[in-house]
């Protein structure tokens, strides 16, 4: 057992398929995605042809919750497991496009994630006379 996620370590190959289907052409593209996006990119649907081939690389009892009744939220999910096994993680920020608050998605490297909450932040006093 690799970890508590995957019973074999993903290959690159199936990750790489998996960013495709999200409009990702490699883990170091750096474009980001929106639910919206997947929606039109039918992530969902294109998820759902390959679930046997995700099954051989979760633990059963984890393939019962990740990979059933699959919606944008689920795909997201197992798109950060698989690219976490090669030191890349997905951020979120939040943005508002035309009043509408959206969370886009975007692919970094580990290493760059660890430096931004390592950052110190200067201490401030304010004094109100």
């Amino acid at each position: 057992m690799k970890n508590q996620l995957f019973k074999v370590s993903p290959d690159i190959k199936i990750t790489l398929e998996l960013l495709n289907y999200f409009g990702i052409s490699s883990l170091e593209d750096n474009h980001s995605f929106t639910k919206t996006n997947l929606t039109d990119l039918k992530t969902v649907e294109n998820v759902n042809n390959m679930i046997q081939e995700l099954e051989r690389y979760y633990i059963p009892c984890k393939s019962k919750i990740y990979l059933v009744g699959l919606n944008e939220k689920k795909c997201i999910t197992i798109l950060r497991q698989f690219i976490k096994m090669h030191n890349h993680t997905l951020i979120s920020k939040e943005r508002y496009i035309k009043g509408k608050k959206s969370l886009f998605y975007q692919v970094i490297p580990m290493q760059i994630d660890m430096i931004t909450k390592e950052r110190d932040s200067e201490k401030v006093v304010l004094n109100f006379d």
